[in-house]
């Protein structure tokens, strides 16, 4: 968009049966095509994509569910109450992931001159969130809401680009010789990665859990499940891809979730009915509308 929201998607195909649009702006979907742009040299593009989460981020350091191009609030189907209490509607990896891609623009074009006016509204702002919202027990993020937008709990997606992301605010804060806040983000960067390594990873396979859920004993469930998303263990830098932790999860993707066929492919995870055409479950009817988008 002229405004800088890089946009889901101006098909209107799902007005049809939805009544509604894809033509909003989710932080995580933006950041990551951010980085594919700067990658790929459009920097002028990537960079009205910042000044525009700079303008829409919350006070406290953290951006809602998604956005209307002008900026405005979109339509969400996350609650703001929950069990008769209030909860942050939010999808914690679309905050961390915007400073990751920051960092990696920065890291490209060096022109700190473009990242002065972001560096107090959006870069320590959601520093300091990510190193606030955590769980004292364990370390790790609270929970949220995943990146197919389906479940709530402790993913390891998430996890990971909270890492990545502290780590970038770390790096940024060294930038402007803020090395005492910069401590602070590097000990909870340090801290989620000892949590995430006690309970979002199983020996016995040799993978990483897609997500953990407090009971309410206190004890918690692991969501054993395989998920394409679980590459985020090396890609936002948490772990090199030759750690063995990683190939383990790596080749259980690709044993479990490749499409053995001519067309090939990944899928989400076993079971996944978006956009799915046939199913061998005769209870499980199709759906092209799911609160998730690939």
């Amino acid at each position: 968009d002229a405004d800088g929201a890089i946009i889901a998607a101006n098909d209107t195909d799902i007005l049809s049966f939805a009544r509604d649009t894809y033509s909003y702006m989710w932080p995580r979907d933006g950041a990551l095509v951010a980085f594919a742009l700067d990658r790929a040299g459009y920097h002028h593009i990537s960079r009205r994509f910042f000044d525009f989460c700079g303008r829409v981020i919350e006070r406290e350091g953290y951006f809602l569910h998604k956005y209307n191009p002008d900026g405005t609030l979109a339509s969400s189907w996350h609650p703001w109450t929950a069990d008769d209490s209030d909860e942050l509607p939010i999808q914690e990896d679309e905050t961390a992931l915007v400073v990751w891609a920051l960092w990696k623009h920065f890291e490209k074009y060096r022109d700190i001159e473009f990242i002065s006016p972001l560096y107090k509204s959006l870069i320590k702002s959601a520093g300091d969130f990510m190193a606030a919202y955590r769980d004292p027990e364990t370390g790790l993020p609270l929970p949220s809401y995943d990146l197919w937008e389906e479940r709530k709990g402790v993913l390891t997606w998430t996890v990971a680009a909270v890492w990545a992301g502290l780590t970038a605010a770390a790096n940024f804060t060294d930038c402007f010789g803020e090395s005492e806040i910069s401590a602070k983000y590097r000990g909870a960067a340090r801290e989620i990665k000892a949590g995430m390594l006690q309970h979002l990873y199983d020996e016995k396979s040799s993978c990483f859990f897609r997500m953990i859920q407090k009971k309410e004993d206190g004890s918690w469930e692991k969501d054993r499940a395989i998920d394409a998303s679980l590459f985020s263990v090396f890609y936002f830098g948490l772990f090199t891809p030759d750690d063995p932790r990683v190939t383990g999860t790596m080749e259980a993707i690709r044993d479990m979730l490749w499409c053995k066929t001519e067309v090939g492919g990944i899928a989400r995870y076993r079971g996944d009915n978006y956009q799915q055409i046939a199913s061998d479950d005769p209870d499980r009817k199709s759906t092209r509308l799911n609160s998730s988008h690939t």
